[in-house]
């Protein structure tokens, strides 16, 4: 996988609308497809231009005195469908018995499994980066609420290693809109996101629940060029693809 070119055109600043009052500027990213991982630059507030430094305006440290989150258990999310070998992600239970991933890992796929048993694709968004699963075996972690996160959170991200899992500890330093180049599609996307300091994801962590101390606040979707920092897509764009009925129908995955 080749790192992905950092020298994009710049994007104005998005401070939300009504529902999303805690925006904190913008995110331009650039992106390199290898199965289930992205690699980001992060650019200055105003997003005048490019860097891989976080920018000098961020949010000064947290205050928050919120008890240390809990962890959430990763799922294992394999997709087959667009090559020779199976694409690896994360993904975790949530309120309904359904569980979410991303949905890079599972654009084009002609089957999917979590941990091993067969699931069905329920919703899908690339804009968001979202997929929803249906899954045929009951999670063997019960579902966790989405809550929304802000900045100051302090956060647990469980994600899955070969010596079992591991817990990562960090906080929400930003909540951006972030303007995402995908190249497969020729097009910008924006969506709600999260910037967390304090953590460092590898490839097959795409999809891994970024739990606060009230529930899920987000979901991880790339790793960051400068150790110590990661991206997430916020719990707002995970509810809006939840079903309202367990019956929901399976949706097509689109193409690789």
């Amino acid at each position: 996988m080749s790192e992905a070119n950092a020298d994009r055109p710049s994007a104005s600043e998005s401070d939300g609308d009504g529902a999303r009052g805690r925006r904190s500027g913008c995110v331009v990213v650039a992106t390199s497809w290898c199965g289930i991982a992205v690699v980001l630059t992060l650019a200055g507030v105003g997003c005048g231009g490019s860097a891989s430094r976080v920018p000098s305006g961020a949010a000064p440290p947290s205050t928050s005195t919120a008890a240390p989150a809990a962890s959430v258990a990763p799922l294992k999310i394999s997709s087959d469908g667009c090559s020779l070998i199976p694409a690896i992600a994360t993904g975790f239970a949530v309120e309904g018995g359904w569980v979410v991933t991303v949905a890079h890992a599972t654009r084009g796929a002609q089957a999917i499994t979590v941990d091993g048993a067969p699931a069905d694709l329920v919703a899908i968004d690339l804009r968001s980066d979202v997929a929803v699963l249906r899954p045929s075996t009951a999670p063997r972690s019960p579902g966790s609420a989405l809550v929304t996160g802000v900045i100051g959170d302090r956060v647990a991200v469980t994600v899955r290693r070969d010596a079992g899992p591991v817990t990562l500890r960090g906080e929400v330093q930003r909540t951006p809109e972030i303007n995402f180049e995908e190249p497969l599609d020729h097009t910008y996307y924006k969506r709600g996101g999260l910037i967390l300091t304090g953590i460092d994801i590898v490839h097959g962590d795409s999809g891994t629940a970024v739990n606060g101390s009230a529930g899920v606040i987000g979901m991880m979707f790339a790793m960051s060029r400068e150790k110590g920092f990661a991206y997430a897509v916020d719990s707002d764009e995970i509810s809006t693809l939840i079903p309202d009925t367990p019956g929901a129908p399976v949706v097509d995955s689109g193409t690789c």
